[in-house]
């Protein structure tokens, strides 16, 4: 199930990268439904200061998340906090975490007109007590044709 989900993560992120045009990533999860707070620990977003969620992202270490570039392209860290935990976006559980942004890690080949190599890092004020989400180890084999996937998100 969890190598299922990091696929799901990381195709998103590969899509999300070979996107020619800002306007294609406006793409919406329909029909969903609303998992429990044990369900994904590991669901990351990024909210403005206004506690509003404008980007998902994962857990992948206690003090780091990982994200698509542009969410964070040319915004200060005291623009947004990182939102864990949390699957409902209106009633924090008792797992939910905000943490402010240390610091954000750009790739250094992001492209913001082509959105070529699409992801950033960014690292936690302070750890997370929440578990992050198992990555799976570079050549591994991650295809998974014909199976189902699970796509996370707010919507």
């Amino acid at each position: 199930m969890t190598k299922k989900i990091i696929i799901s993560l990381l195709s998103l992120l590969i899509i999300s990268a070979n996107s020619a045009f800002a306007s294609e990533r406006m793409a919406r999860i329909i029909g969903g439904k609303q998992a429990s707070s044990t369900a994904w620990p590991s669901m990351t977003g990024l909210a403005d200061n206004n506690s509003i969620v404008f980007c998902g992202a994962s857990l992948i270490g206690k003090d780091w998340v990982l994200t698509t570039a542009h969410c964070v392209y040319e915004k200060d860290i005291s623009d947004f906090d990182v939102i864990i935990n949390r699957p409902n976006r209106e009633r924090p559980s008792a797992n939910s975490e905000f943490i402010q942004v240390e610091s954000v890690l750009l790739h250094p080949n992001y492209n913001n007109v082509t959105l070529e190599n699409d992801l950033a890092l960014i690292k936690l004020a302070t750890s997370s007590r929440n578990p992050p989400i198992n990555v799976l180890a570079p050549f591994t084999a991650q295809d998974n044709a014909g199976k189902l996937a699970i796509a996370l998100g707010w919507g």
